[in-house]
């Protein structure tokens, strides 16, 4: 146990056991990045490193992570006999506005009217956060209404 220690991509920052570095870069980097070819993928000239996160974000819980998301995963899943899994498709990312879901089905809005509970405070910081640095967050409107309508913990 004491050969087995955590390593850290240097180009991806993806952190695990005994990846295999080479020059402090894991094999998927590498394999993206074959030809020479610049900027790399997971780099702050391509836009794809997000850099370190401030001390005051905290941790999201799944339901604040999906409520501020701009895009949601569809996918079908399907159970076969012997209790086996298959999974039909591709992962599809559907920019879409919630709010018009929710607004319109009364059934939808009772399902959740008490199922979870978020904290408002985690979800405010998250969404200014993103708006001052992530592009497609940057034109967001706030809603104080919406935020105080949140069931809270």
């Amino acid at each position: 146990m004491d050969q087995v220690k955590m390593e850290t991509c240097s180009r991806c920052q993806a952190r695990w056991f005994s990846m295999d570095l080479k020059n402090g870069i894991c094999h998927a980097c590498f394999l993206r990045d074959q030809g020479g070819k610049t900027p790399f993928l997971m780099s702050a000239e391509n836009g794809m490193d997000s850099g370190e996160l401030p001390a005051h974000l905290s941790a999201l819980t799944q339901v604040e992570e999906t409520m501020i998301a701009r895009s949601h995963v569809q996918m079908m899943v399907y159970r076969y006999r012997g209790y086996q899994y298959h999974y039909s498709g591709h992962y599809v990312l559907v920019l879409r506005s919630s709010d018009h879901v929710a607004e319109n089905d009364l059934q939808y809005q009772r399902q959740f009217q008490s199922n979870f509970q978020v904290q408002k405070g985690h979800v405010m910081t998250w969404l200014r956060f993103l708006q001052a640095h992530h592009p497609d967050y940057r034109y967001i409107t706030i809603s104080p209404d919406r935020i105080d309508a949140l069931p809270i913990c």
